[in-house]
């Protein structure tokens, strides 16, 4: 919206008194509230000044003091306007000058305000003589009151009424521009009058006075059709956009999502009638998803474009993908994940960067920042951007940057050379770990992964396959998820069975002096330690049968699998050794080279280094051979369903036994130099 006010004109008489009023310009931003939509913007230019100045001339009989009234010609002001319905005039006093409603000279003398309205004739009579070194202004059309009804009133000819000057707070003019024609320029005027006497002083009087133009409300109804012959329910009903809140130029639009009985899912509103394409919808114009499923919530009105009322049509098509963001990390303080809705053919919307809690894995921070979103849980597949779009439910995984404190950031070129204490992300358990003599990394300890509760192996933080369903299949040729470690309890034939925390049956199970000295739950814990080796922590551990070492890849008595197994329960980045006889990683370690340094007498010994503990080994429910034998499984296949393992005793070591999947052994992770 803008005002352009003139010049007011000169009238020539025989003594001149020069009264001056000064317009100074305005700029200001109005918002008219979402009831309506406007944002107007007011200018007031005077020839390229900020300062509109008239000079008044009255004629003045210097034999009487009866006064003398002048009239100015007339300042015209063209207002201009973005709304439709037009706006409302105001003028205001300055309230930083020192007497807001008077006219003053130089030397401080005044004219002062007319103290209600008066026709031109009443200013000007020589009987009037009460108005003598008073001033009014004459709008060409000013609004009146009565019983709070609004009337408006023109204001022109001889005796057209003159007015108070406006006080600080401001006078309401008048609706102009009534046949609301969007952008139509309408005039308005306003003129000066005054009476001096002969006694009043020659000066240039002046004042300054404020004039706004405000856009007027207007009122759109929103209404919502279903777009469809089907029975729709939950439908918005309409509403007209009434309100006092003028803050804003959107309308929030109704969160209810209509439902059809046919199957088809509601795909937000669409702002011109919808076209089918197949079984969708698809709209040429603005589209709006108040159903959570985007983010444009909300109705813009472009008041210069529209000044109807707002239909809004349904769009249906095809259910939506339902997408699930998956934080992919464990822990006691594990994040929910989070489920988002996606239509076909849509890009996704990214959720809110997850952020790795402090003590996310028993008390540790292992994550040490959010990487990105990936296909796959072991972060090998696409990375997923706001440009992903689906083909279907799909399942996103979060992958994250792994503190330098834990086992899955250890590489063969970092790995310490001497005992250092690490940590596993899964569950925060502390590990020593070093490069020994074959300059392999080795872990120091027994696995302890698993216990009270279940665990699930994800690629992402161990050395697994995240098997999708569709994708890969057990020996029975059915599709399975990634593997997981069920909860401690009693031993069964399970091919899942982990064989966490066995109870032991009787003292005859084990040995007596590790018997006695178990807890009174009569169940050995996996930080229970037996006789020991070297600097590791000694630790029991977890007893794990083959399909849980290998991570779910060899889970049968016989007949599943012919080669050494790929993946098992060890973290990312590390694997089971093998233990083969040729070039075994047991074997290499104790056997090539090394002969004569491999009994547990001797601190220098491998054995010694590695730590092994005589932890025994679990079967049928029972514990057996603590403090007698160690047991380690390695990833190398024998004969049938018979894997190669490491077992140590206090005389020496053998690296290349084998026994069946069945048996629960410890387990030792390694990663190989490159």
């Amino acid at each position: 919206m803008k005002i352009v006010a003139n010049k007011i004109g000169k009238r020539a008489g025989f003594l001149a008194v020069f009264l001056a009023w000064a317009f100074f310009g305005v700029l200001g931003v109005y918002g008219i509230g979402d009831v309506f939509a406007t944002t107007s913007t007011i200018t007031m230019t005077i020839d390229g000044n900020d300062t509109a100045t008239t000079t008044l001339s009255m004629n003045l009989l210097p034999t009487t003091a009866a006064g003398t009234f002048a009239k100015s010609s007339n300042t015209t002001i063209g207002v201009t306007t973005d709304n439709f319905s037009g706006y409302t005039l105001g003028i205001k006093a300055d309230s930083t000058s020192a007497t807001p409603t008077s006219l003053v000279d130089t030397n401080n003398n005044t004219f002062t305000t007319i103290s209600s309205a008066l026709t031109e004739s009443d200013f000007s009579a020589e009987s009037g003589t009460d108005y003598n070194n008073k001033w009014g202004y004459m709008p060409s059309q000013y609004i009146t009151y009565n019983n709070s009804i609004a009337t408006v009133v023109p204001n022109t000819g001889d005796n057209a009424v003159f007015l108070p000057s406006p006080t600080t707070s401001g006078d309401t003019l008048a609706k102009t521009n009534a046949a609301n024609v969007n952008n139509a320029v309408d005039e308005y005027t306003i003129a000066i009058g005054a009476r001096a006497t002969i006694n009043t002083p020659i000066g240039a009087y002046s004042n300054t006075f404020i004039i706004t133009a405000v856009a007027n409300l207007i009122d759109y109804s929103i209404s919502y059709n279903k777009n469809t012959t089907e029975t729709v329910s939950n439908m918005p009903s309409s509403a007209t956009t009434g309100s006092a809140d003028h803050s804003t130029t959107t309308i929030p639009l109704s969160s209810n999502v209509p439902t059809r009985t046919d199957g088809y899912a509601f795909l937000g509103w669409c702002s011109v009638a919808t076209v089918k394409s197949g079984t969708t919808d698809t709209c040429s114009g603005t589209v709006y998803n108040p159903d959570g499923g985007g983010t444009n919530l909300n109705y813009t009105i472009n008041q210069i474009a529209s000044n109807t009322n707002i239909t809004l049509y349904a769009m249906w098509g095809i259910p939506p993908y339902v997408i699930t963001w998956d934080n992919n990390y464990s822990g006691s303080n594990l994040a929910a994940n989070t489920t988002t809705n996606v239509y076909s053919g849509s890009a996704v919307v990214l959720p809110s960067t997850p952020t790795a809690p402090t003590t996310q894995c028993n008390g540790q921070a292992c994550y040490s920042s959010f990487k990105e979103w990936n296909t796959k849980a072991d972060g090998s597949g696409s990375t997923v951007t706001a440009s992903t779009v689906p083909t279907g439910d799909t399942t996103y995984y979060a992958i994250w940057n792994f503190n330098s404190n834990t086992l899955q950031s250890v590489t063969a070129a970092t790995c310490p050379t001497s005992a250092t204490t690490v940590y596993d992300a899964r569950d925060g358990e502390a590990y020593k770990i070093q490069k020994l003599a074959d300059n392999n990394c080795w872990l120091l300890d027994n696995l302890r992964l698993g216990g009270d509760t279940a665990i699930t192996l994800k690629a992402g933080d161990t050395n697994s396959e995240t098997r999708e369903t569709g994708r890969d299949a057990n020996a029975n040729g059915v599709a399975v998820n990634a593997f997981t470690l069920p909860a401690n309890g009693a031993w069964t034939s399970s091919t899942q069975n982990s064989y966490n925390v066995p109870y032991i049956a009787s003292s005859g199970d084990c040995n007596n002096t590790y018997c006695t000295n178990t807890p009174t739950t009569g169940k050995w814990t996996k930080d229970s330690t037996t006789t020991t080796y070297g600097a590791g922590s000694g630790k029991v551990g977890v007893y794990y049968n083959y399909c849980a070492a290998s991570a779910g890849t060899y889970c049968y008595n016989s007949g599943a699998g012919t080669g050494d197994a790929s993946y098992s329960v060890c973290p990312a980045g590390w694997k089971m050794p093998t233990g083969d006889q040729a070039n075994g990683s047991y074997y290499y370690l104790f056997n090539t080279g090394y002969s004569g340094n491999k009994t547990a007498t001797n601190s220098g010994s491998l054995q010694y280094n590695l730590s092994t503990p005589l932890s025994g080994y679990f079967y049928s429910g029972k514990a057996y051979g603590q403090s007698n034998y160690g047991y380690f499984w390695s990833s190398s296949r024998s004969r049938g369903n018979y894997m190669y393992y490491l077992r140590v005793d206090a005389s020496g070591v053998n690296p290349q036994y084998d026994y069946n999947r069945y048996n629960g052994y410890s387990v030792r992770c390694m990663i190989k130099a490159s």
